[in-house]
């Protein structure tokens, strides 16, 4: 076949790779958490004024209304009043208080050891037709993106996996709102940052096209000139 009739047939391929790239960017980005989600709370050295060590796990799986103080759950009933972790739409919102206090900050109250930090561990974190690629963390009140928060410092969240993300929760210091620890707490709003999954019939037809394209270059580079 000669080089130059190859050109419309790469052409109608390069537009079809093309048209399938932007039907991939324009899937939704936003979506529902699937459920369950399995929380762990762990404390490695205990809490302030008693060393056992905490490791608790519980399955969420009415998202909405997630784990709150008193619920039943072996989590829920190690909460202090008023706290809470719930998931809306991408998003992990959790009301955190102050449990201890240490030469004058107040604190959790958990506590790490040897290196090893007290944390809540989100896994199973699952959202469909996408893929968790990064994490935005804010700490305001009403869990929102900006306006007054209760926290001094000490906010540290990651990812650890492709659906696993960890709030720390033994360095965090609150702001005294007028009442000493009795009334300090702070709220948490994880949200994870997705791209969609290419469809499998799209993902095949772009790599099928890029062999063909391939192909007619290789071809031409060989036809002597």
């Amino acid at each position: 076949m000669n080089p130059s009739s190859l050109r419309p047939l790469v052409r109608r391929v390069l537009a079809g790779l093309a048209t399938s790239v932007l039907f991939v960017a324009a899937l939704p980005a936003q979506a529902q958490l699937l459920g369950p989600v399995s929380v762990s709370l762990i404390a490695p050295g205990g809490i302030i004024g008693d060393e056992t060590p905490i490791s608790f796990v519980q399955a969420v799986a009415d998202l909405a209304t997630g784990i709150a103080a008193g619920d039943g759950g072996e989590i829920g009933d190690f909460m202090l009043p008023g706290e809470e972790i719930r998931f809306a739409g991408q998003s992990i919102l959790l009301h955190v208080a102050a449990g201890g206090e240490d030469k004058g900050a107040l604190l959790t109250g958990f506590l790490g050891l040897a290196g090893e930090p007290a944390r809540y561990e989100f896994s199973g974190l699952q959202v469909p037709g996408q893929v968790i690629v990064g994490l935005e963390v804010y700490a305001f009140d009403g869990y929102g993106t900006s306006g007054a928060s209760g926290v001094l410092n000490g906010i540290d969240v990651w990812r650890s996996g492709p659906g696993t993300v960890i709030f720390r929760l033994d360095e965090l210091v609150f702001a005294d709102r007028g009442t000493g620890s009795g009334d300090a707490y702070g709220e948490f709003r994880i949200d994870l940052v997705t791209v969609p999954v290419p469809e499998p019939a799209s993902a095949l037809f772009m790599l099928a096209g890029l062999a063909l394209v391939g192909a007619v270059l290789r071809r031409r580079a060989a036809t002597p000139r």
